[in-house]
C-alpha cells in the first residue's frame, strides 16, 4: 500500500475527516504522515469475522399446509 492509500484510509475516519478538519490542517496532516512514512510500503491487513445466531438443535417445524 503506498503512503497516499493510508492518508486516504485516515481521512475515512471520523476523528481525520478531510470536511471536519478543513484544507489547511488536513494538508498539514498528510506532509505530517508522507514525513513519518517516507517512501515506505505499508502493509495493512484486515481480518472478520461474522457469527449470526447460532444452530439450533432441531429443525424449526414447518406450518401445516
Amino acid at each position: 500500500m503506498r503512503a497516499d492509500d493510508l492518508i486516504d484510509g485516515e481521512h475515512s475516519r471520523a476523528t481525520w475527516a478531510r470536511a471536519r478538519m478543513g484544507p489547511e490542517l488536513a494538508a498539514a496532516f498528510d506532509a505530517d504522515l508522507r514525513e513519518v512514512l517516507g517512501a515506505a510500503e505499508v502493509e495493512f491487513r484486515v481480518e472478520t469475522r461474522l457469527l449470526w445466531g447460532r444452530a439450533r438443535a432441531a429443525p424449526r417445524p414447518q406450518p401445516a399446509a
